[in-house]
């Protein structure tokens, strides 16, 4: 066992003791909470079972804390300078009492909650059915820690711990989707009742409504409805020009004016006339899915497949690239993962929309907007090139570009990015 704990210094040892104690600080605090929940709010029945079994698991934890202080301190004060090995030698030791105790608690604590999970699955189904398989792996996770143990006391070590900790990682991955499932169907029955009982409008949250009417869907969303909460800019710059481009861009425009201000340069853009101007891009691009379609065929024969969402999104994406940008998805296939950029790119936005807030702060976590990142780099890059290249015909950019009221004025730059954006979103998006 002595070559899972690596240096003179037996580093690993030292910073786990010290990342325990940060975590027994959380945990001590959790506790602090429970207890006032379970025992010390007035007008609620205590629930002595859990009560217990939060005293016991904190107990647990303040004596394993204890402990492997004691185990950390013992290694270098007894074993400095005494063995040949140093303190490394006590603490790669798992056979002697103190290290087995405490490889005994952290299999208790391991099991205990385990068993919390499973109990709190069955009372919310009322089913025993819902529990044997967590009960299974819940019982081989008994066995297994069992074998370590008493494998460890005979100076036998080796990966089965992996064991132990796979059993409880089934433990738990079976009953709590098992548990959030019952909660998801019990929230929608509880609202059935509740417009069963309060009619079609509903307060579920402090700034929710539920509405099951589809007749007030025009009073909600419609022209004269209620206006638009705060929304996420996609427009690739900061500063002053963000806000501009936030209010000025169609999907970001909260006031009713401002809206209908940038939807009369969108309307212009598909008047009869303008979409007469489209047709000659769309029918070569129907022409070229069919031509593709064939190709595919003929390479594939009768016993290949095609992917026919695939190349109707890149049907669409290169029709919006005709008329707003510019792609050969088709032609080249997504070398650049345009595609998957784009519907990415807006799952972050889907979760976030509700807290207006936090899109002030995600941008400069590394890696979690990457993809939203991507897709305003496209829209970016986009408009820039069109704006170097100009417009061959009277597209969807040009319109975006060039407002015919604004007396040759251009747009501004995250104006036409955000347009952009939303132009290849609303246009080659067909999930």
């Amino acid at each position: 066992m002595g070559l899972l704990v690596t240096g003179t210094n037996a580093t690993a040892p030292i910073v786990s003791a010290s990342l325990q104690g940060i975590v027994y600080g959380f945990s001590t605090c959790t506790f602090a909470i429970t207890i006032w929940v379970l025992a010390l709010q007035k007008g609620i029945r205590v629930h002595y079972g859990m009560l217990i079994v939060a005293c016991t698991l904190w107990g647990l934890s303040t004596i394993r804390m204890i402990l492997d202080i004691y185990l950390t301190t013992h290694a270098f004060v007894a074993y400095m300078f005494s063995r040949p090995l140093g303190p490394e030698e006590s603490l790669s030791s798992f056979n002697k009492p103190p290290q087995l105790l405490d490889n005994t608690i952290y299999g208790l604590q391991t099991l205990i909650g385990d068993a919390v999970v499973i109990y709190r699955c069955y009372i919310v189904w009322k089913s025993w059915v819902a529990v044997v398989f967590p009960l299974l792996c819940w019982g081989a996770s008994l066995g297994s820690i069992l074998y370590i143990l008493n494998s460890s006391a005979k100076g036998q070590t080796g990966p089965q711990i992996i064991l132990f900790y796979s059993l409880t990682l089934a433990t738990n991955l079976s009953a709590t989707p098992s548990i959030n499932t019952f909660a998801a169907l019990t929230e929608l029955k509880g609202r059935q009742e509740l417009h069963a009982k309060y009619r079609p409008i509903v307060r579920i949250r402090p700034n929710e409504l539920s509405v099951t009417d589809a007749d007030l869907l025009p009073s909600i969303m419609g022209p004269d409805g209620v206006p638009k909460r705060p929304c996420r800019r996609i427009s690739g710059k900061k500063g002053a020009g963000a806000k501009e481009a936030k209010g000025r861009s169609l999907i970001g425009a909260r006031n009713k004016d401002q809206h209908a201000e940038v939807r009369r340069v969108w309307n212009q853009a598909f008047t009869p006339t303008a979409v007469k101007g489209y047709e000659p891009a769309i029918a070569r691009r129907a022409a070229q899915l069919v031509d593709e379609l064939k190709g595919s065929l003929e390479k594939y024969g009768n016993t290949g497949r095609v992917d026919l969402a695939q190349w109707t999104s890149f049907f669409t994406f290169d029709i919006m690239g005709d008329i707003a940008g510019g792609f050969e998805l088709m032609c080249n296939g997504d070398e650049h993962q345009l595609v998957q950029n784009l519907e990415k790119g807006l799952y972050l936005p889907a979760l976030t929309q509700q807290i207006p807030w936090a899109s002030d702060f995600l941008p400069y976590f590394p890696f979690l907007g990457q993809y939203m990142k991507a897709l305003a780099q496209l829209g970016h890059k986009q408009a820039t090139r069109r704006l170097n290249e100009g417009s061959v015909y009277d597209d969807l950019f040009y319109y975006l570009l060039n407002d015919p009221d604004a007396k040759g004025a251009q747009t501004p730059i995250p104006i036409v990015v955000s347009n952009s954006v939303s132009s290849i979103i609303a246009g080659s998006d067909i999930v």
